[in-house]
């Protein structure tokens, strides 16, 4: 699975991409292994965006579903098991 994060630093704007592998159970998923699977603008910007990477890991298990929203936009989301207010969510694509 790959989160992509788009950032400006100036007048430039950059995508980091971090891959984790992950395993999908009964709408359950589980991220796993990040570190390895990292592109060079993640490993670049690591060190201020550590703590996204941190959060992501250890944000599952966690349930799927959608996330409502009020403009109309199709927004999934990861709930997580062991806090349902702990909900990370974005565009899929």
């Amino acid at each position: 699975m790959i989160f992509n994060l788009y950032y400006a630093a100036g007048a430039t704007n950059y995508t980091a991409s971090v891959t984790f592998d992950y395993n999908i159970e009964n709408g359950i998923i589980t991220l796993s292994n990040p570190t390895g699977h990292t592109s060079g603008n993640w490993n670049t910007r690591r060190a201020p965006i550590q703590p996204l990477e941190t959060y992501l890991y250890n944000l599952g298990p966690a349930k799927i579903d959608w996330v409502p929203n009020n403009d109309g936009q199709v927004i999934g989301g990861f709930y997580s098991t062991t806090n349902p207010n702990n909900v990370f969510y974005g565009f899929l694509k």
